[in-house]
């Protein structure tokens, strides 16, 4: 390792930030002497995980005081370390994701029904790079170019996100695999998943903004589609609530049937849960581990 130059320790701390749990690996290079930690700098924030106020206020500073190759953030996962605990603030998580966006590849947030401000935020920025995109909360329609670089989507925590896949068009075209969880009582949801998905294939060359049959298709690189449905009662629910859920179920049973039969159509998979994805918080731990463990996309 003395006789290395400098080019190629930096290529090594950077496969090595790049495997699973690449941040606890950086740190303890970072550690070993002077000239290692100077080398390994630009990859010190490479993997992160914020679960309150403190932590990203003290992030911030860090970053703020750091300069720009050393701002290199690939990964980040945002989830309060506890389902009563407060998330952090709009402010301080704002700073951090403008800071984050020009390099991030890799997003988790596990918000709070609460938490709208914040995963508005998300939706709100540009992330020229990102790859990969969790969001557990109630979140709104992506607005358009967002993600320009993003294949792979998941969504938890909006019962009936009416108008997603015209969104999804217009803000993520290279999307290939998209996961929407916890819909409950949304027929319209699923009929619009229908014509979506029911259309002929076409030339998209001539398609325009303006275009109202381009807004109603998913984009033409998507490849997979995962409908995760709750099947828990509704308390205290009425009987139009109860019947749009059976009407929702009945339809997309349907139509992951139909999808099946053609050619050239994404793979649809239609799952029937019994937990609620929207406010499901007993998990958020496993799934912090499970990502620390991944390596970057």
């Amino acid at each position: 390792m003395d006789t290395l130059p400098p080019e190629l320790h930096s290529r090594i701390f950077e496969l090595a930030s790049e495997s699973p749990f690449g941040g606890a690996t950086i740190r303890a290079i970072s550690l070993t002497c002077t000239y290692f930690r100077a080398v390994s700098s630009p990859f010190r924030f490479h993997t992160l995980t914020i679960s309150s106020e403190v932590q990203s206020r003290h992030l911030t500073t860090l970053l703020d005081n750091s300069t720009r190759p050393e701002q290199h953030i690939r990964r980040l996962f945002i989830s309060p370390a506890t389902e009563s605990a407060a998330p952090p603030s709009v402010k301080a998580l704002l700073r951090l994701l403008y800071l984050a966006a020009p390099t991030l590849r890799d997003l988790v947030a596990i918000l709070p029904s609460s938490a709208c401000a914040l995963i508005g935020a998300i939706f709100r920025i540009r992330f020229p790079q990102l790859k990969t995109l969790t969001v557990r909360g109630f979140y709104p329609l992506p607005r358009p170019s967002t993600f320009p670089a993003l294949t792979h989507l998941h969504l938890a925590g909006n019962r009936s996100p009416t108008g997603l896949a015209a969104a999804l068009a217009l803000a993520c075209p290279k999307i290939t695999d998209l996961c929407v969880s916890g819909l409950r009582s949304a027929p319209a949801f699923v009929r619009e998943l229908q014509d979506a998905l029911g259309r002929e294939e076409r030339d998209d060359s001539d398609a325009t903004i303006g275009d109202s049959e381009a807004l109603g298709r998913f984009p033409t690189h998507l490849e997979h589609v995962c409908m995760e449905v709750q099947t828990l009662p509704f308390p205290n629910a009425s009987k139009d609530l109860i019947f749009r859920d059976v009407q929702m179920r009945r339809m997309l049973a349907a139509l992951e049937e139909t999808v099946g039969k053609r050619r050239g159509m994404p793979q649809l998979e239609v799952k029937f849960l019994e937990r609620d994805t929207n406010e499901d918080y007993h998990d958020a731990h496993k799934l912090k581990v499970s990502w620390l463990g991944m390596a970057c996309p």
